[in-house]
């Protein structure tokens, strides 16, 4: 093990005890309605507190993405609802972009698209952005909006940071199948905070997509923990459920899968901490996405009806990864763009490629 290795997996230990007790606490506090999920403050400033908020924005020495990436595992695992991989991206970016990642948290992240109802006024006073329509996550719970945008001279994105609109009417409340809040933006015209450039290798769709898949891992994980511990302790037929090979064999794919998802997630964040690595991110969100539907089936399939019910925890796990699968690039996307980036290099370079992407 290099040293590098102990400090990934010394955060990894410190995330997973922290996220435990913040999945106890939320716990307690969403008893009386399973469907609550705005942000807790005492719960984010805990996470604050121990820095995760910031693992992108500092000087972790080529490490920021590993622990990142095992950070929001630790996450996904103990389904703990905080908008903490949106504010890990935008910190990020601000400091890629040059700017203060010193802004009051927790953010929230939208990148908006070429012909869009956006509209943007860049001039020496900033940028001025008339939006309507735009879903942010976690977007009434935020301190700040980061908006990213492709540059029209195609030299890296724009990005800029504005204070969300206080006004109730400039809202409208909406959540994803997971029940996190996804507000839509219904209108906003108001200067930025700050703004700038990213430079080329900062693709904000990528870091969202490896941070989602990251969150993909750890839900999945749970699962698969929650299914065996279940199929040896439930008993039909004179035996536990555990013992059919049928159960088996469907429990060993899914653990094949996460392992698979894992590797992926790995080797895209560690490539994100040295250069370009939209290739691996793409395989890492393929691989996540196909894990996720993987794990949602044979979860509920070992679980029965008793995984649907409110009483149990499966659900609060399985609807993340219907949800999370969606986000920020779904498999078939991800495929298409990886396959054209492939073709368009040219037959000869198919095979250098793959093996420089799982080095």
């Amino acid at each position: 093990m290099t040293q590098d290795d102990s400090v990934v997996l010394q955060v990894r230990d410190a995330a997973h005890r922290l996220f435990a007790d913040l999945a106890e606490r939320q716990k307690k506090a969403q008893r009386a309605d399973v469907q609550a999920q705005r942000l807790s403050v005492p719960l984010w400033n805990d996470v604050e507190a121990a820095g995760f908020d910031r693992l992108l924005a500092g000087d972790m020495d080529g490490e920021g993405w590993p622990c990142a990436a095992e950070v929001l595992m630790a996450q996904g695992y103990h389904g703990v609802a905080l908008p903490l991989a949106e504010t890990l991206v935008a910190r990020g970016l601000l400091q890629q972009a040059g700017l203060s990642s010193e802004v009051p948290g927790p953010l929230s992240v939208v990148q908006v698209c070429a012909g869009g109802p956006e509209q943007r006024d860049v001039s020496a006073a900033g940028v001025r952005l008339n939006a309507t329509g735009l879903v942010m996550p976690w977007g009434m719970d935020a301190r700040r909006l980061l908006v990213t945008w492709a540059s029209d001279d195609g030299r890296g994105n724009g990005v800029a940071l504005f204070e969300p609109p206080t006004a109730a009417d400039a809202w409208a409340v909406s959540r994803n199948t997971a029940g996190e809040p996804r507000a839509t933006l219904l209108r906003m015209a108001g200067w930025s905070v700050c703004d700038g450039r990213l430079p080329m290798h900062a693709d904000v769709r990528g870091w969202c997509a490896l941070a989602t898949s990251s969150l993909i891992v750890g839900a999945a994980r749970r699962v698969l923990d929650l299914s065996i511990s279940y199929a040896n302790d439930r008993v039909q037929f004179g035996r536990n459920i555990g013992k059919f090979q049928a159960l088996q064999h469907a429990l060993a794919e899914l653990s094949c899968e996460i392992a698979a998802a894992t590797m992926a997630v790995n080797v895209a964040a560690h490539g994100m901490e040295t250069r370009i690595a939209i290739d691996e991110v793409a395989v890492a969100k393929i691989r996540a996405g196909r894990c996720a539907g993987i794990a949602a089936a044979v979860g509920h399939q070992v679980h029965g009806a008793i995984g649907f019910t409110d009483e149990h925890s499966l659900h609060h796990f399985t609807r993340r990864l219907w949800s999370w699968r969606g986000e920020w690039g779904t498999e078939r996307e991800w495929a298409l763009q990886l396959g054209d980036r492939t073709i368009r290099s040219g037959g000869a370079q198919v095979w250098p490629h793959i093996v420089e992407m799982s080095r």
